[in-house]
């Protein structure tokens, strides 16, 4: 049986339905904010791109990595760090060298560092990192501060693969183990598409056999270019995935030197192995502005930071231009996804309501509602325990101390109105 009031459920699939009728499950696209870090450092340039955002779950703080390269055949590279208090604006951190953390080694080239939460971790080893090693591997990084890095070993810890684009890794809290997100090609040779493979590791240096992505059967058709995986903040039992979806043959602008354009797909799992795709529309559409539509922009960072009431990725922009920079872009915090309609209902899996109440993220029109009805496990009302919304709220609490350890059920109904998390 399910449980809920100890966690947040993003409405990014249908898993705790059991009945519904005219509901409708989308993505929420993000808004552009601004820009949180133009590249215009003589060591960052027109090749600057491959972002991890960190917040670090002690301070607060908001590590942004990133790879400087100011030359456009990348033959220049550097890993940099940006330090923020609220994910907004930024500072190049003061390293000793400039804003610069790793420098002449091929690891620069795409450095994907993490803070580990693992209980176990000895605390001057918290960042951790993976990065390009000799002959297309992987090797690990450890760091007490997130500035100053050292190898944990000379020898690579993961060589099956091609690594040459931003890999991803973190600790998984729930399942209790390290998980690395990396590249493959679907066929030998540099042949067929590039897509996503993932492997685990319990202590940070020996990793299982790769294992690719799996999409219920409904493999993609596209190039799946950088992948930018994590679990979901606040919600760590799922994980999002918004990989850089580049076409490598089509090109729009005359005067820009390589071919490809590129947007993002935003993806959700439930074990970290086999995604959702709801559909084929980009998270976020190259836009009227003409440097948008030339190759490897939108790559996403990997690393969502939840501020201000929102979740915040960060986008490489005018990739290869003069003006390449790091974006924000946001939603409001864990809307991901929604349920919509415009009178219709669905109805819970049963579940054992830990806690005292539950929240609800939702957004109606001035004239729609959001209904919730506590349902026995028959189907039955629960007397008094029927409750209306209407507005725009992040977490509008319901009280159901009388209900604390029971087994039940919900009937949700919409009525012009999103539903997007239920939470507690």
């Amino acid at each position: 049986m399910l449980t809920l009031g100890n966690k947040n459920e993003p409405l990014l699939d249908d898993f705790l339905f059991e009945d519904s009728r005219g509901i409708t499950l989308d993505l929420n696209r993000p808004q552009r904010m601004e820009v949180s870090l133009p590249m215009d450092m003589p060591w960052e340039g027109i090749a600057s791109t491959y972002q991890t955002v960190i917040q670090h779950p002690v301070t607060g703080k908001v590590y942004l990595y990133y790879r400087g390269a100011p030359l456009f055949d990348c033959s220049k590279q550097y890993t940099c760090l940006a330090l923020s208090d609220d994910g907004i604006h930024f500072t190049r951190a003061e390293t000793g060298d400039r804003n610069i953390v790793l420098q002449d080694s091929p690891s620069c080239h795409n450095f994907a560092p993490f803070y580990d939460t693992n209980p176990d971790c000895r605390e001057n080893e918290r960042f951790k990192a993976l990065g390009l090693g000799p002959n297309e591997t992987l090797l690990a990084y450890v760091s007490p501060d997130g500035i100053s890095w050292k190898l944990m070993q000379d020898e690579p810890v993961i060589t099956d693969g091609l690594f040459d684009s931003l890999n991803t890794v973190f600790f998984d809290n729930i399942k209790g183990v390290y998980r690395c997100y990396s590249r493959y090609w679907t066929e030998e040779g540099y042949n067929g598409l590039r897509a996503i493979q993932s492997c685990t590791s319990l202590d940070f240096i020996n990793w299982s056999t790769q294992v690719p992505n799996s999409y219920s059967g409904c493999e993609p058709t596209m190039h799946f270019y950088t992948n930018a995986t994590r679990p979901i903040p606040g919600a760590e039992h799922m994980y999002v995935s918004i990989p850089m979806r580049f076409n490598p043959d089509r090109k729009k602008i005359d005067e820009h030197p390589d071919a490809g354009v590129s947007d993002c797909v935003l993806l959700s799992s439930r074990d970290g192995h086999d995604w959702l795709m709801r559909d084929a529309r980009p998270w976020i559409y190259p836009g009227l502005d003409r440097r948008q539509w030339t190759q490897r922009n939108f790559i996403v960072s990997a690393g969502i930071v939840d501020k201000n009431d929102s979740f915040s990725v960060y986008i490489s922009d005018h990739y290869c231009w003069d003006d390449c920079s790091m974006v924000r872009y946001a939603v409001p915090r864990m809307r991901l996804g929604y349920a919509y309609s415009t009178d219709g209902y669905f109805i819970t899996k049963p579940f054992c309501l830990e806690g005292n109440r539950l929240t609800f993220n939702y957004n109606t029109s001035a004239l729609g509602s959001l209904f919730i009805d506590m349902l026995n496990l028959d189907g039955s009302p629960i007397d008094g325990m029927s409750f209306e919304l209407f507005g725009n709220e992040l977490d509008a609490p319901i009280d159901l101390s009388s209900l604390t350890g029971r087994s039940l059920r919900m009937r949700i109904t919409l009525r012009d109105a999103y539903l997007y998390a239920i939470g507690y």
